[in-house]
């Protein structure tokens, strides 16, 4: 090679360097505006002993950015990653990108439910990954295969499908309007017939459908009164208390500025099974304090009143002050008014909460990059004794 060429190789080389050296500076300041954030729900999975939980994460990777007269202008390009949490201590364990096109047409992006150690989730279409491996087991080509007679009659949209946790299967509507389920373990597509279920379990299962909601209102979290062993336990404010129908029933309390005590009484059930409150001598149970809009956590997957294991204990939701700023405090407090611990999630809000082997899982969003739907804050607390780990999604980092 001449001297002329090798002066113009090694320019070339020279200026390459230059311009990917340029490329990866911009990349790395525009890097401190990206997005991470877990997509409701996550799903807790064990199997063989090992727990773990399931999430769709969201990172939104900044391409352009600029700042003028206090409105922010960026662009971004969205990649979707299956994580994997240890159930135990938060930590992270494992994350897979999603294979998808450049340009996603249906949304949302979420999970769909759980078969065992398998995982449902709408990523632009139906698709069923092991949570363990996060190696794709179906997708709609496959299903197509081995359904012949539903080839071409997968709905390409989310609102068609449905997760059934009786079956814990995806239903399905065909393009045709016919409704099919798909078999949890063959994966083969049958017709589906729904059950018609009594007044009571329809009740409850419309109680449940409607905590499957995101960043609910503080008020649709709990109750304010439940009975057990033929006694009526509330959490009212005296004028509250006054009000209330001495009939037992459904009630959360609406009175953010209400300062609730723990109230006990006798319940008795009529002849027409209704349960009934001995109002007259109902009895305060000084010694759990007071509880600023307190109320009962609810079940999420059951729509019934959550008590720690092998407990009568209540888990006691209030707030630590009055208005939006206010935390949300989590007391475990014994029927007899004893308070076992407590502890301020500083969150305003919760996106999500799940119960799983005596531990409460919180998601929240304390993170203002953040929009509605999106988590970056995973809370663990051991509901023996208080104790919580912490991971952040948004840093991936454990905060413990």
């Amino acid at each position: 090679m001449s001297r002329l060429s090798r002066f113009f190789v090694g320019g070339f080389v020279v200026i390459g360097g230059f311009i990917a050296l340029f490329l990866f500076g911009i990349r790395g300041c525009l890097s401190k505006y990206d997005e991470r954030s877990a997509l409701p729900p996550v799903v807790y999975i064990e199997k063989d002993g090992k727990k773990l939980l399931f999430s769709l994460v969201k990172f939104s990777k900044t391409t352009s950015y600029s700042q003028s007269g206090g409105f922010i202008h960026k662009s971004v390009s969205d990649e979707y990653y299956l994580q994997t949490n240890d159930a135990i201590t938060g930590k992270k364990i494992g994350a897979e990108e999603i294979d998808l096109p450049s340009r996603i047409t249906q949304y949302p992006i979420e999970v769909l439910g759980t078969n065992g150690s398998q995982v449902w989730i709408f990523a632009n279409e139906l698709m069923l990954y092991d949570a363990f491996t996060l190696k794709k087991l179906a997708d709609i080509k496959s299903l197509e295969k081995s359904n012949a007679a539903l080839s071409g009659k997968f709905p390409a949209e989310r609102r068609y499908y449905d997760f059934v946790t009786a079956e814990s299967s995806v239903k399905f509507t065909a393009t045709d309007g016919t409704p099919w389920i798909l078999d949890a373990k063959t994966l083969l597509a049958k017709p589906f017939t729904a059950i018609k279920e009594d007044t009571e379990k329809a009740e409850l299962a419309s109680r449940i459908k409607s905590l499957e909601r995101y960043d609910m209102h503080f008020s649709q979290m709990k109750l304010n009164q439940d009975t057990l062993n033929r006694e009526w336990f509330g959490l009212y404010s005296t004028d509250e208390f006054n009000a209330l129908n001495d009939r037992v029933y459904i009630n959360s309390s609406y009175g953010e500025d209400e300062r609730r005590q723990l109230l006990t009484a006798r319940s008795d059930s009529s002849r027409y099974g209704q349960v009934y409150i001995d109002k007259k001598n109902v009895k305060q149970i000084i010694a759990a304090g007071y509880y600023l809009d307190g109320g009962f956590l609810l079940n999420k997957q059951t729509g019934q009143l959550l008590h720690p294991e092998n407990s009568n204990s209540y888990l006691v939701v209030s707030k630590s002050q009055i208005g939006n700023e206010g935390s949300i405090i989590i007391s475990c407090v014994s029927p007899d008014g004893y308070v076992a611990w407590k502890y301020d999630t500083e969150l305003s809000q919760w996106t999500d909460w799940q119960y799983k082997k005596n531990r409460l899982y919180i998601y929240g969003r304390n993170n203002k990059d953040l929009s509605s739907g999106e988590i970056n804050l995973l809370i663990i607390v051991n509901l023996k004794d208080g104790s919580t780990k912490r991971y952040d999604y948004f840093t991936d980092k454990s905060l413990n």
